[in-house]
């Protein structure tokens, strides 16, 4: 009877290649923390550019991601942090590399936000209110020395015996005062005694911004 070592032969080599593939496998681990306070991450996304994918870390802000190349570029980042890239190469002898990463915060210049309020909810686009920004840099050419003078500048805005009316339907009312109101550093500058604004007591010198809410004259 004979016998094949064909089987065998079969056998030792597949185990010999899983063997092989097994001590191939390379690790990379670590946490990724805050530079400045220390704390961990949670969820910090590890983009690994080998794998063509992107993981997370756990919600201590630890990784484990294991990879079959000797080489790989891995991209560390998070919500409101600079993000950090690595280039990791594994030997025969450092199949395991720890990477802690210190990722710091990304300070984000948001854009200026105008809030205003009305009774009724209504259509941003369609809305009647604008607001007009002057800056008293531009009146120094044309010799401007007060504040009422400065708004007569603006598109839609009058003085008139200093009384400011903004598109023509506004301006003072006997009994009731001016129907524009005058704020200094959210401070009213109205008279208590007849609702007149106080010009006098806005120093140009010290004026940095001017901002015009128009209204819808009614």
């Amino acid at each position: 009877m004979i016998k094949s070592k064909l089987p065998y032969f079969i056998f030792w080599v597949t185990f010999l290649f899983l063997i092989h593939n097994v001590h191939s496998q390379n690790v990379l681990k670590g946490v990724v923390v805050d530079a400045s306070e220390g704390f961990p991450l949670p969820y910090a996304r590890i983009s690994v550019n080998c794998l063509n994918d992107v993981v997370f870390a756990d919600q201590t802000g630890n990784y484990y991601i294991k990879l079959k190349q000797d080489s790989c570029e891995i991209e560390f980042y998070s919500t409101a942090y600079q993000a950090i890239k690595r280039t990791i190469v594994f030997t025969p002898k450092k199949r395991e590399i720890k990477l802690d990463i210190k990722l710091s915060p990304e300070a984000q210049l948001l854009d200026a936000a105008n809030v205003v309020s009305t009774k009724y909810v209504n259509d941003p686009i369609q809305s009647t209110s604008s607001l007009a920004v002057i800056d008293p840099k531009k009146a120094e050419s044309k010799n401007i020395t007060s504040v009422d003078a400065l708004l007569n500048t603006a598109g839609g805005i009058a003085v008139v015996d200093n009384e400011p009316q903004i598109r023509g339907g506004s301006g003072f009312s006997s009994g009731m005062g001016s129907r524009v109101m005058i704020l200094l550093d959210d401070m009213p500058l109205l008279r208590p005694d007849a609702g007149r604004p106080m010009w006098n007591f806005i120093p140009m010198e010290g004026v940095e911004q001017v901002d015009v809410l128009k209204g819808a004259a009614s």
